[in-house]
């Protein structure tokens, strides 16, 4: 299991890091990727697509528009990020990071 996890890490961080406003950090001992945002923060904010700058406003646009979830970084006391579990299958995994991307299209 510790290769499947360490497998499905580095698929997330690295499809995270592909995409345009969003930058993640390898994560050493937890089930979730916990990526900076405050690009796609200002995109989405600059499109009329969340009212308001925050991580908060991102998180409820991908939860309510993607069906996304996503736990803003905020919440842990650190803005403009989010944090999701990678705790799921590869295939789980493909199609929510191809919603995450499409929410930023």
């Amino acid at each position: 299991m510790k290769d499947a996890f360490l497998q499905r890490r580095d698929y997330v961080v690295g499809r995270i890091n592909k995409i345009k406003g969003l930058r993640c950090l390898k994560a050493e001992g937890a089930f979730y990727a916990f990526f900076e945002c405050t690009d796609a923060i200002n995109y989405l904010h600059n499109k009329g697509k969340i009212n308001e700058k925050t991580d908060f406003a991102f998180a409820n646009y991908l939860l309510e528009n993607f069906l996304l979830a996503g736990v803003p970084g905020s919440a842990f006391g650190l803005d403009n990020h989010i944090r999701i579990s990678f705790a799921t299958s590869m295939e789980e995994l493909t199609k929510g990071l191809d919603r995450l991307e499409m929410s930023l299209i």
